[in-house]
């Protein structure tokens, strides 16, 4: 569990990451506005406004690639918390018919200790009772534990898919601001 417990950490570290480099970006922008303005306002420092310009874009395109980078991360860390759950899942549902199979066998011990005469058969059969009581008495705490464990992974992978969405809003708004960088840096090249 300390897997899924890291896991669900790094998917909410990654989406405030995310969120970071969203306000580079942000700050990217605005660093590109000024070099715009400068553009626009003298031609003797277009040549060093545009690289400017460039780097600043460059600078996008890298955090667009670092949030990339997250999303594959946060990506298996959800597999990996998934794969937890259906792996306990199974597990709930082999000792569930454990408990079923035990049900059953004490359904039948109990109808022959009640046919069976007094004496070393009935005790055999009592002893047999006594064993898939205590068999039974297990898997049924077993089954608690599982299922507690269950709704804790279940609980920590809806928490990853939330934070993981963050994550990809800010992505795509990252992937917008490029879009419109591009176009910006685009056009102001084409005016020159």
């Amino acid at each position: 569990m300390a897997r899924g417990t890291s896991d669900i950490q790094f998917v909410i570290r990654a989406k405030d990451e995310a969120e970071a480099t969203l306000k580079r970006v942000s700050a990217a922008l605005k660093q590109m506005g000024v070099a715009q303005d400068s553009v626009s306002d003298g031609a003797e420092r277009t040549a060093t406004d545009i690289e400017r310009l460039q780097r600043q874009f460059a600078n996008l395109e890298r955090y667009n690639r670092e949030i990339a980078a997250t999303v594959d991360t946060a990506t298996a860390a959800m597999s990996r918390q998934s794969q937890t759950l259906l792996s306990t899942n199974a597990t709930i549902t082999d000792r569930k018919n454990r408990i079923a199979e035990l049900t059953r066998a004490l359904g039948i011990l109990s109808r022959e200790a009640d046919s069976a005469f007094i004496g070393p058969r009935r005790d055999g059969v009592s002893d047999q009772i006594r064993s898939v009581q205590s068999q039974l008495k297990a898997a049924n705490s077993d089954l608690g534990r599982l299922s507690t464990t269950f709704n804790r992974e279940l609980s920590a992978l809806q928490s990853s898919r939330e934070a993981f969405r963050g994550i990809q809003a800010t992505q795509r708004e990252v992937e917008s601001s490029i879009a419109s960088a591009s176009a910006e840096v685009a056009a102001q090249t084409v005016a020159l």
